[in-house]
């Protein structure tokens, strides 16, 4: 075994292995499940951003802040039109093509375990470890 793969094979196997607890955990989204939240539904969101589309029927551009959410708060938390400066979808790519919001676990996964190895730790703590910070933190967003 050559150098380089014996000290990337312990990343390698971790990614593999935060990929397969990634789709245990979030399996309902591979069936077409999603859950119902007030704030990510369609009305909800059609509300809070009516000011900005009523604004961009006037003037044609978006305006960068809202005053009809909390007293007035940047628009790009709202609703924003744009394109990305990036030739590719930057979450598709680090969430490996999976779908939302199991990308946003794998995601978490493997930057806990990067914050990880970079403190130090043993890989196999990291590994490890991951489930113990990201796992309720992404289930209380989700």
């Amino acid at each position: 075994m050559t150098p380089w793969l014996k000290k990337a094979l312990p990343h390698v196997l971790a990614i593999l292995v935060f990929l397969v607890v990634t789709v245990l955990f979030c399996k309902p989204v591979l069936d077409g499940k999603t859950l119902n939240q007030h704030d990510t539904g369609i009305d909800g969101w059609r509300g809070s951003a009516q000011n900005a589309f009523d604004v961009k029927e006037k003037t044609g551009t978006m305006p960068l802040w809202s005053t009809s959410v909390f007293s007035g708060m940047p628009n790009y938390q709202i609703a924003m039109e744009g394109k990305s400066a990036l030739p590719v979808d930057i979450n598709k790519v680090f969430g490996l093509g999976l779908p939302k919001p199991m990308n946003f676990f794998f995601i978490a996964c493997v930057c806990f375990y990067i914050l990880c190895v970079v403190l130090g730790l043993n890989p196999v703590i990291g590994i490890l470890g991951d489930w113990h910070l990201p796992t309720p933190l992404i289930t209380h967003l989700l």
